[in-house]
């Protein structure tokens, strides 16, 4: 069964982009609105079935939010590079996560970034923290938990350490 298309080039990208973002939070809520669409055989407005909150950040609107920064082409991690380094604990997917990172306009960093050729301010590691004393480079980074990655998704503004 396919879906009728009636919207402009833009905003497919955009659903796209949020589509990425949703099925990495997998929400009940934005399964339901995906299913009435198929039912319907139209795409249905996303804005009745979007998250607004989750019970630790409370009610953020991230998802409206996230769209118009899109649209504005100012997304979340547009001006950031990442690079992803040590083990991940089960609870994180190193590969989610770069999707994610991407999904919100962040470049991935393919090789081990240095002081010499690396934007300080704009470049981040994601590595966790258990094993963060074991390597001295990682002194000269900004260095986050893979859940700073989650938590900045959640709450549409990059977190604060």
């Amino acid at each position: 069964m396919l879906l009728k298309r009636n919207r402009t080039s833009q905003s497919k990208e955009s659903a796209c982009q949020l589509c990425c973002i949703y099925d990495f939070l997998a929400t009940r809520t934005f399964q339901s609105g995906l299913s009435h669409s198929v039912k319907r055989e139209q795409w249905l407005r996303e804005q009745p079935y979007e998250v607004k909150g989750d019970q630790v950040a409370g009610k953020t609107n991230s998802p409206s939010i996230g769209r118009k920064k899109y649209e504005e082409k100012q997304p979340l991690f547009g001006d950031m590079y990442f690079y992803f380094s040590g083990d991940f604990p089960s609870k994180y997917n190193k590969k989610d996560l770069s999707q994610l990172c991407q999904s919100a306009g962040g470049t991935l960093l393919k090789r081990k970034p240095t002081t010499a050729d690396t934007d300080l301010d704009r470049t981040i590691i994601i590595h966790p923290e258990s094993t963060k004393a074991a390597h001295r480079w990682l002194e000269d980074f900004k260095v986050k938990d893979p859940s700073w990655v989650i938590d900045s998704v959640i709450r549409e503004k990059e977190e604060k350490e």
